[in-house]
C-alpha cells in the first residue's frame, strides 16, 4: 500500500475512498466517496470544505478535523462513471460508513449493480488492500512522535559516546 504525505501527492485519477475517524481500537469508517481526480475530491473535503457533505447543506454532515485516515482504491475500469457510482454503493455494503452520500444513481450504474460477476469482482476489489491511504496527526499525535524522535536520538547519542568512554 503506498502511503501519501501530503494531499498535492494524492493521484488524480478516478477512485472510491473511505474517510476514518477514531484512533487506534476504535477505528471506524466515517464515509465512504467517489472521485473523478481523487486529490481535487479529498482538497473539496479536507481543505476547501466545500464539498455538500461538509457544509451542511445536505441531509448528512462530515466535520473533517475529525478525520483521522484517508484509503483509497483505484482501478482501470473507474474510468467509466457508471462503475464508479455502482462501486460506491457496494463500497457502503462493505464498509458500513456512519454516513452515506449517494445521489441519484445513473441507469447504466442500476444495471451493474444487478450484475452479480460484478458484484464479486467489487467486493472482492475493496477487500483487497487499498491502493494507498493517508493518515491525519492531531497536536496529541505530534507530540508522541516528538517524544519517539527524542528518545531514539538519545539512544543514538549514547551509543556513539560509548565507544569514545571505554577507550
Amino acid at each position: 500500500m503506498h502511503r501519501t504525505p501530503r494531499l498535492t501527492d494524492l493521484p488524480t485519477n478516478p477512485a472510491i475512498y473511505t474517510l476514518h475517524g477514531g484512533k487506534k481500537g476504535t477505528k471506524f469508517v466515517a464515509y465512504v466517496g467517489i472521485g473523478d481526480n481523487l486529490r481535487n475530491r479529498i482538497i473539496q473535503h479536507m481543505v476547501r470544505r466545500d464539498s455538500s457533505i461538509t457544509t451542511g447543506t445536505g441531509i448528512i454532515t462530515l466535520n473533517p478535523d475529525y478525520i483521522t485516515e484517508i484509503h483509497w482504491w483505484n482501478h482501470p475500469r473507474f474510468e467509466k462513471r457508471e462503475v464508479l457510482e455502482a462501486t460506491e454503493v457496494i463500497g457502503f455494503e462493505v464498509f458500513d460508513p456512519l454516513l452515506r452520500g449517494r445521489g441519484k444513481l445513473s441507469e447504466k450504474a442500476r444495471m451493474l449493480l444487478s450484475d452479480t460477476l460484478f458484484r464479486e469482482d467489487t467486493v472482492s476489489l475493496l477487500k483487497e488492500k487499498p491502493s494507498g491511504s493517508m493518515k491525519f496527526l492531531d497536536y496529541q499525535d505530534l507530540i508522541e512522535k516528538i517524544g519517539e524522535l527524542e528518545n531514539k536520538v538519545e539512544r543514538m547519542e549514547s551509543k556513539i559516546t560509548e565507544p569514545r568512554e571505554k577507550k
